[in-house]
């Protein structure tokens, strides 16, 4: 009998074990009072990172004829709500809904012959004329997110995969030329430039699609509550503006969520 006893405390205990590592963190307050582990998680996230912004010869031609402006780079600020489904105690369903911002950074150049009278001999001379041409754009969204997650090698870190959709917020995109002019070898008297000149006639695609390839780590803090920090990647499937413009956004970000049992 007694044998009997510790034969189905052990059960017991194998069956609260498995329900206490739904996520893969051992959440029994008690052996001897076992209990469920949730498996439905919210709670915010955030991240930062770093773009390649990538463009040809015809972006931005139908509205800037002064040059032709090659790929740059920007950054990405992401903040929101998350939640975290547990289907199994290694796969997991994750939602997102949040803010989006994006700040992307141009650059073009171009060189034209100017004829000059040199006041120390009074002849005409000719230089070259340098214009330096910096195109900023900013760009809000709410962001839509689903994400499938799969632990790996029963640890506590995940590889994710899914997709994003963001939706350009309106009157909220602003674009920005900035014009520097130089002549190589020439001290000019006062630095020329224009700085700021709204540029308008830009249209931004009202819908942005990106797939999302992600590692996590989950990290216990407390009881039911657990943070994960993550490194990401996604691309813009489709062009930030017009079909005839192609402008498309490589991102590499890192953040982190903290969730808690709901």
């Amino acid at each position: 009998m007694k044998c009997m006893k510790h034969y189905i405390f052990g059960i017991i205990i194998l069956i609260s074990w498995q329900n206490a590592n739904s996520q893969g963190f051992d959440w029994i307050k008690s052996w001897r009072l076992p209990s469920d582990s949730p498996d439905v998680f919210i709670g915010g996230y955030t991240g930062f990172g770093m773009n390649t912004e990538i463009v040809d010869a015809r972006s931005f031609s139908d509205v800037l004829d002064c040059c032709q402006f090659k790929s740059g780079s920007g950054y990405d600020f992401r903040v929101g709500l998350t939640g975290e489904y547990w289907l199994m105690g290694d796969v997991s369903m994750q939602a997102q809904i949040g803010f989006g911002s994006t700040i992307a950074s141009f650059n073009a150049s171009r060189q034209d012959s100017i004829l000059f009278i040199d006041p120390a001999d009074e002849k005409t001379r000719s230089e070259i004329l340098l214009r330096d041409y910096t195109l900023t754009s900013r760009i809000q969204s709410l962001e839509l997110a689903m994400i499938a997650k799969k632990r790996l090698f029963a640890s506590h870190f995940s590889v994710a995969m899914g997709f994003l959709g963001a939706i350009t917020l309106p009157n909220e995109s602003m674009h920005e030329l900035e014009m520097k002019v130089s002549v190589p070898g020439v001290q000019l008297d006062r630095e020329y430039y224009t700085t700021n000149e709204m540029v308008k006639g830009i249209e931004v695609s009202g819908f942005i699609f990106k797939p999302i390839i992600r590692c996590e780590y989950d990290i216990a803090i407390f009881n039911e509550a657990y943070i994960k920090p993550y490194i990401q990647t996604d691309i813009t499937l489709n062009s930030r503006v017009t079909r005839e413009d192609p402008w498309r956004s490589l991102t590499v970000l890192g953040g982190f969520s903290i969730l808690f049992s709901y």
